[in-house]
């Protein structure tokens, strides 16, 4: 940190400390609790009077630090001598000054400093008072003008010290003057023998002198021990911070240093009189406590003079030459002598110092009016802290008025709870005897809220009074909204309902009143008052009281505001609920929907495929090449139609939020290489070459794998399918946070208005592509799902003409990361089992329990094809004994048969029967949705099949649970 510049001064300044003689001196109270003061006044847990020498700065007084001093370049108050007034630094770590000081870094932490320099009479800064916090922070303006004030005492006290040493030397000087004395007396009695006539002629002369060096030399002596007293004096005024004691003490140790018969304070009032407010008297003097005194000639002949400190000193009042008007007013006293010494309070003249001797005349001596001046300082200065130290208490106690008010408001939302508790905290913190809060009801102010001090006191609770007498307040410019005291009609026009027997209603001696309001409208009133004695409310109390009546309008707004948004949350509420019953009623609309469209289009779609696979496959004769030909369009159109509705499943699965990923790390290489290969043979019908660039970084990817296979092949046969001519290549790369996949081409392209209609289900960019590109538009929008759904997303890049860029961005860990084993395919045909092999395998009976006429003749032809005896029925009546009659060794089941019987309700009856527990039964229906599989083999089903079944699942069936001779 850079140190502080010297001030301009410092030769002079380093002078004028080296005077006092204070540094590497003992702690001295006086010091000390000028520091304490400081600390309890700023609230801080450090205060120090600090001293800076030309290398260090020398802690006099320290409270909440132990070291006992610092070097100068790392010290504050470096910085705070250079200036007349106080440095504040409210965050040290945020000022460039002292960011990277050893005590802001370490201990002891300081961020919150406040220093007022320890200024001379010539201007020259000795040090300052400071007062630190390890927390940032800053000053109220009290705090501050209260550190200003303490800094002065300690120079006063700095001067004070000074003083005393001078006196101290000057009593080493009388002390070698006595030795000198002493010296000469004995060369004078040596000379006595020698010149004894000579001596006789000038004895008169040398006792004369000798009279006045003894007479000097007492005076001195006195004069220090009253320095010394009035130092203790001073130090007992300050020792306490109520200012009835610091007056007390001080007429007390006066009257004990004067010896005098009475000394007391007199206060002056407004009117220019006044009257004794304290006293300390010797026996036998009257006491004049609490006397009145109307000085008419004061105003004319004295006030300016004793503002501008003139003392008054009367050795002997009858020998005095006083005007009449004085003289009367001093007669009730019954003095002899008298000394009046101002004191000044704030630049005014608050009272006089006066000390009274009344059994004789009393000469007042020069060092007792020098004394009495600097005790009138002292008492100025105590009565100052009195009232700062009062004036900060007061401030404390109005702040956690208003603190415990807060948070009685806070705790309720009830307005009955919140008036209730400002009247009752405004009862306990003011000294009146009852407290209420009123409102505009029907047309009348009523009370509505009520403290008493007492049951004594009157109740207005409930108390209402005529509108006509408060329309003042219902007017917001009119008198009643100004800052300034108020008196109200009293309420006590009706008997309030409340007053309990036997109890009269009390006047009101005193009222203070300030309104409520939020905003321009007037809710009503707090009052206070008085009833046992007149009471003056103060600017203080009223700024107190509207203070508090503003936090009541507020909670009152916040109230009203509660109730009128929970009004707002439960109307809102029911609305939220009722849409979401509406929404949960299409939800479920939908779900039925596309269930029922499912299971309609999968039940003809099963026909329309097995037939066609069957007739491909001329397991009944052979088919010429048009047959052939028809027989393969009808089955690649069965195909697409299958693909659609998947697709439109899946994608209503996925935008419901039901579509659950089975995320397992796959082979980045085997995937693509995987995806290559199934479009690798229309590539190469196109005559388009396939390009694959896999980064060295890249090994495994999280995903799902049948859905990331899915989104690949998706945009590698979209790439195929719109380019003529060129390349299509697949791209990955390590990204900082996942991978991605990039699938290029060198196609048509798309204009970039295009674009944002890509993932739109059912959309195509142009509808006359669809008579050379087949497509429904949902590809990519399923796409585009699925790979949010990993938390990843696809983005595009194209040129109209030259082709397009499609990337899919997968990270390195999808939301909701769950490992999940995949399930293994019992449908996929094993590979020791071909068509040959089970062709010779025995005849088993398999049962097929069907009501479509289509789809049944399918399974039954094929499995009789394969040499199987096969028998359909068309419902479930009669189940059980028939199955026992024909004792099948399969079982193919369908879920929905006629006459209210389903396919679960025949597998329960089955399962039911110890002897055909074990018999495999595998439901065979259009049912497709997300939970089907799991319902049926809940239910008790050997395996689950949806329809359209494709004869290889019907193979690895029989391979699986017919077993082969």
């Amino acid at each position: 940190m850079p140190p502080a510049n010297l001030p301009e001064n410092e030769t002079a300044r380093l002078a004028a400390l080296c005077q006092y003689n204070i540094l590497d001196t003992p702690a001295e109270a006086a010091f000390d609790e000028i520091a304490t003061l400081a600390a309890a006044l700023c609230d801080t847990p450090i205060a120090l009077v600090s001293l800076v020498d030309s290398t260090r700065q020398w802690f006099k007084a320290k409270i909440g630090l132990a070291v006992e001093e610092t070097e100068r370049e790392v010290a504050f108050c470096g910085h705070a001598i250079l200036q007349p007034d106080l440095l504040i630094v409210p965050d040290a770590s945020q000022d460039q000054r002292f960011a990277d000081n050893p005590f802001v870094l370490d201990d002891p932490q300081i961020r919150f400093y406040a220093g007022a320099p320890l200024l001379t009479a010539e201007g020259h800064a000795m040090g300052t008072l400071c007062v630190i916090d390890s927390v940032p922070r800053d000053l109220s303006l009290e705090q501050a003008q209260a550190l200003r004030v303490l800094a002065r005492q300690v120079m006063t006290q700095l001067e004070l010290r000074r003083h005393v040493k001078d006196l101290a030397q000057t009593v080493a000087q009388v002390t070698e003057s006595e030795r000198a004395l002493q010296i000469a007396q004995a060369t004078l009695e040596s000379q006595v023998s020698d010149r004894t006539a000579a001596l006789v002629q000038t004895n008169a002369t040398l006792q004369v002198e000798i009279n006045e060096r003894l007479q000097a030399e007492k005076q001195l002596q006195q004069q220090v021990e009253h320095n010394r007293l009035l130092g203790a004096i001073a130090a007992r005024i300050r020792e306490s911070l109520q200012l009835d004691d610091i007056l007390q003490t001080a007429v007390a140790e006066v009257r004990h240093f004067l010896q005098v018969d009475r000394v007391a304070l007199y206060e002056i009032e407004v009117n220019q009189g006044g009257r004794f407010v304290v006293e300390s008297v010797a026996p036998g003097c009257p006491s004049i406590l609490g006397l009145v005194l109307h000085d008419h000639c004061f105003e004319t002949d004295y006030a300016a003079q004793y503002q501008q400190g003139r003392i008054s000193a009367i050795d002997d009042i009858e020998q005095a030459e006083l005007s009449p008007c004085y003289r009367e007013v001093l007669a009730p006293l019954k003095l002899r002598a008298l000394l009046l010494v101002p004191i000044i309070f704030k630049e005014q003249l608050w009272g006089l110092l006066c000390m009274h001797h009344c059994s004789a005349p009393r000469p007042w001596q020069d060092f007792e009016l020098s004394a009495l001046q600097q005790l009138a300082t002292q008492v100025a200065i105590g009565m100052q802290q009195a009232q700062l130290f009062q004036q900060v208490q007061q401030q404390a106690q109005r702040e956690q008025l208003l603190n415990q008010i807060s948070r009685a408001l806070n705790a309720s939302l009830d307005p009955n709870h919140i008036l209730q508790e400002i009247v009752n905290q405004i009862g306990a913190c003011f000294s009146v005897e009852r407290v209420v809060v009123f409102a505009l009801v029907a047309e009348q102010m009523q009370v509505l809220n009520e403290w008493r001090a007492n049951d004594q006191v009157a109740s207005l609770l409930h108390c209402r009074a005529p509108l006509n007498l408060w329309t003042a307040w219902l007017d917001p410019t009119s008198a009643c909204y100004a800052p300034q005291l108020f008196q109200m009609p009293l309420l006590t026009a009706e008997q309030p309902a409340s007053t309990e027997p036997g109890q009269q209603p009390s006047p009101s001696l005193a009222v203070l009143h300030v309104p409520i309001n939020i905003g321009d409208q007037f809710l009503g009133g707090l009052c206070l008052h008085t009833t046992a004695s007149q009471h003056t409310f103060t600017a203080d109390e009223l700024s107190l009281l509207e203070q508090i009546a503003a936090q009541a309008a507020i909670a009152l707004c916040n109230a009203q505001s509660y109730e009128r948004l929970e009004q707002l949350v439960q109307q809102r509420t029911q609305a939220l609920e009722q849409e979401k019953l509406r929404s949960e009623a299409a939800n479920r609309a939908k779900s039925e929907f596309l269930a029922n469209m499912s299971h309609e289009l999968r039940t003809p779609l099963n026909a329309v495929l097995g037939l066609s696979q069957m007739l491909q496959r001329e397991l009944f004769g052979s088919l010429n090449p048009k047959q052939q030909e028809y027989v393969t369009c009808i089955h690649s159109s069965g195909n697409h139609l299958l693909l659609l509705i998947n697709d439109i499943l899946d994608l209503a699965k996925v935008e419901a939020g039901k579509e659950e990923l089975a995320l397992l790390p796959l082979s980045v290489s085997k995937l693509c290489a995987y995806c290559l290969t199934l479009v690798q043979e229309r590539a190469f019908e196109q005559g388009l070459r396939l390009i694959s660039h896999i980064d060295p970084r890249v090994s495994f990817c999280m995903a799902d794998e049948r859905r990331l296979k899915q989104i690949l092949i998706n945009l590698l046969s979209n790439a195929i399918k719109f380019t003529s001519v060129g390349d299509v290549s697949l791209t990955v790369q390590k990204q900082p946070q996942g991978l991605t996949f990039t699938v290029s081409d060198t196609g048509i392209g798309m204009a970039e208005a295009q674009i944002p209609l890509l993932f739109q289900p059912f959309v195509q960019l142009d509808s006359r592509l669809n008579r050379r590109y087949e497509g429904t538009g949902l590809g990519l929008a399923l796409a585009r799902e699925l790979a949010q759904l990993h938390g990843g997303d696809i983005t595009v890049e194209s040129t109209l003409g030259q082709g397009s860029q499609f990337t899919l961005y997968l990270p390195d860990e999808p939301p909701g990361l769950k490992q999940i084993q995949p399930v293994t395919n019992l449908l996929i045909p094993s590979p020791r089992h071909t068509l040959s092999q089970r062709q010779t395998a025995s005849s088993r009976r398999i049962l097929v329990v069907e009501d479509d006429i289509a789809s049944a003749m399918l399974l039954q032809d094929f499995l009789q094809a394969l040499g199987h005896r096969v028998e359909h029925w068309a419902d479930g009546s009669n189940f059980l004994e028939r199955v026992q009659l024909f004792r099948p060794a399969l079982i193919l089941l369908d879920v929905q048969l006629p006459h209210g019987i389903t396919g679960f309700d025949l597998l329960t009856a089955l399962r039911q029967e110890a002897a055909l527990y074990q018999l495999p039964v595998v439901m065979v229906t259009a049912m497709a949705m997300q939970g089907d599989r799991e319902r049926c083999l809940a239910a008790g089903a050997t395996d689950y099949l949806s329809k359209p079944i494709q004869t290889v699942q019907i193979e690895s069936l029989l391979s699986q649970y017919l077993s082969v001779t």
